[in-house]
């Protein structure tokens, strides 16, 4: 029988290379911002902007996912930062281009914090870089004037510690912000000069050196245009940095230390380095959300999901990725399965969307939300024989009623096929 278009779905305890476990953690999450940690026992948490009450809600995941509301109101967030500190503190921000909640958490409660208007906080990239230092008080980068600068808390309230980078004339975009395992802080900054006759955008790192603040470029120069900025620290110590860069003084792409990993624009990026030392980065591209890594072979590359307006990825316990990523249709996770164990090709064009095998637990996402004109609108299940078993919608659909066995999706104006495995 001869089905064009046709994505397979199979539902059921099958096993199979290459997969995503897809749970919706929050209908109600949205927005450019979502922060995922790995906590010490093992739990997975997520920060995220919130359409309701409190805005911003914090989920947990051991056998169920667990929320918790923020007690803040700040409409159109633009960025938030999640970070969980040593001794079971976690610190919360949020941020938009006018207002900075930072919200503080211990056993005995939240402790608003908001840092002050004096501070500049830049919200490209989604990005509100926090964490701990070594004395366990929580650190933020905001800019001041041309520069970058560290600010402390301390007693509730955010004091001054040190400029870092900036020059005359300088636009400064804080990035990432860590720790290493000595407690010597790093991080990853954007600077833009523009002057009459000048137009430059160099990317650069910076690490603690126990004396003074050592800045490198990463890359930069004349004319030139960078996004998707991300940065990683490894189990060895070694800092690794991805970023989106077209122009002189760098790769031309999206590139991870150096290396091409995809030729499309990439405005957004998340890397991750596993125990093993492997590169695992999140990235959109062309409105797709897509997951690579690098192993000795070299870049390996898939598609995830379509219309991720967010993302964030980390290295879970066995080494896999676990990506958190917004769509028209909320909030949702995707546990990679065996992704990093099986060889796929190097690099693909961008442009082919063609996912590899997924579980799905209970919501198959389609992709196609806000346009009814799409194919998706036209999407049928069918059952192994090729009977209609029902209609699909782009975005989130409802399939825990289903008998496990094997089923196809039918798009008529679609030739990308994948494989999607449901649990």
């Amino acid at each position: 029988m001869k089905i064009a278009a046709t994505l397979y779905l199979l539902v059921a305890a099958v096993t199979a290379a290459q997969r995503w476990e897809v749970e919706r953690v929050d209908s109600a999450g949205w927005g450019s911002g979502v922060q995922m940690a790995l906590l010490g026992d093992g739990r997975l948490l997520l920060g995220y902007a919130h359409a309701g009450r409190g805005n911003a809600r914090l989920a947990c995941r051991d056998s169920t996912w667990n929320y918790e509301d923020v007690p803040v109101q700040l409409d159109r967030v633009e960025a938030v930062s999640l970070a969980p500190g040593d001794s079971g503190e976690v610190g919360f921000g949020l941020a938009r281009w006018d207002s900075a909640p930072y919200l503080y958490r211990t056993g005995a409660g939240w402790t608003h914090c908001p840092i002050p208007s004096v501070y500049g906080v830049q919200t490209v990239f989604g990005r509100f870089p926090t964490a701990f230092d070594s004395t366990g008080r929580p650190v933020a980068l905001v800019y001041m004037g041309n520069a970058m600068a560290l600010i402390r808390l301390a007693q509730d309230t955010w004091e001054f510690v040190d400029f870092i980078d900036g020059s005359p004339r300088a636009s400064v975009v804080p990035i990432e912000l860590g720790r290493h395992a000595d407690g010597r802080l790093w991080g990853m900054d954007l600077v833009a000069v523009r002057d009459v006759g000048v137009d430059q955008v160099w990317m650069n790192r910076f690490e603690w050196t126990g004396s003074q603040w050592e800045v490198r470029s990463l890359a930069g120069g004349d004319f030139s245009r960078m996004s998707g900025p991300a940065a990683a620290l490894g189990p060895d110590g070694v800092l690794h940095f991805s970023f989106w860069c077209n122009g002189t003084g760098g790769p031309d792409g999206f590139s991870c230390d150096s290396e091409v990993v995809d030729e499309g624009f990439v405005p957004l990026a998340s890397l991750a380095i596993d125990a093993e030392g492997r590169k695992l980065v999140g990235y959109i591209v062309g409105g797709v959300l897509r997951f690579a890594y690098r192993d000795a072979r070299g870049w390996h590359n898939m598609a995830v999901v379509d219309g991720a307006s967010s993302l964030d990825l980390i290295a879970g316990p066995d080494g896999q990725p676990w990506i958190a990523y917004c769509t028209a249709d909320g909030l949702f996770s995707a546990r990679g399965v065996d992704v990093t164990g099986v060889e796929e090709r190097s690099t693909p064009d961008a442009s082919r969307v063609m996912p590899d095998a997924s579980i799905v637990r209970g919501v198959l996402v389609l992709g196609g939300a806000g346009s009814r004109q799409h194919a998706a609108y036209r999407a049928a299940l069918l059952d192994a024989a090729g009977r209609r078993v029902t209609t699909l919608a782009p975005g989130a659909n409802d399939v825990r009623h289903l008998t496990p066995g094997i089923y196809f999706v039918r798009q008529e104006d679609r030739a990308a096929t994948r494989v999607v495995l449901l649990e």
